[in-house]
């Protein structure tokens, strides 16, 4: 029965997203500049005042970063999930020259969760397998709040 409630449940929040169109009614392509004020610096990555949130690294000609550029543009500017974003420089750590956070590559998604790293995608199927679970979550804790007020 709760499966029954789900799935239509998921689609009409799923449909609460909205796109930009432009004046040819086609979907609008984001950039990163309509994301600029959730742009942190790597020494800012855990003074966001948030229990848990994401972090994207990202390089504007990294090809793979590009492949999922409207993707992560889109659920952040949705406030679906809580989005911030670094370009990547020198001032970002590799893995093996650091000791402490670092990441190996771009693009890679952070999950932080009270001041720690809590989970690490590197590469585009990697970073969107995370995204969908995280998506899922978030629509399936949505969903427990709204049968627990029903019931």
């Amino acid at each position: 029965m709760r499966k029954l409630i789900f799935l239509p449940l998921l689609f009409s929040l799923c449909s609460c997203v909205s796109f930009d169109y432009d004046t040819d009614r086609q979907i609008k392509e984001f950039t990163y500049f309509d994301v600029e004020e959730k742009h942190i610096s790597w020494e800012e990555l855990y003074s966001i005042n948030e229990i848990n949130y994401f972090v994207y690294i990202y390089q504007i000609n990294c090809l793979h970063c590009n492949e999922i550029k409207q993707d992560i543009l889109t659920i952040s500017l949705s406030n679906l999930l809580p989005i911030y974003f670094i370009h990547y420089d020198d001032s970002v750590p590799l893995c093996g020259t650091d000791s402490g956070a670092c990441i190996y590559g771009t693009p890679t998604l952070l999950k932080i969760s009270n001041y720690e790293i809590t989970k690490k995608a590197t590469g585009s199927e990697e970073v969107k397998k995370t995204l969908i679970f995280e998506l899922g979550e978030h629509f399936k804790n949505i969903l427990f709040k709204i049968i627990n007020i029903a019931l």
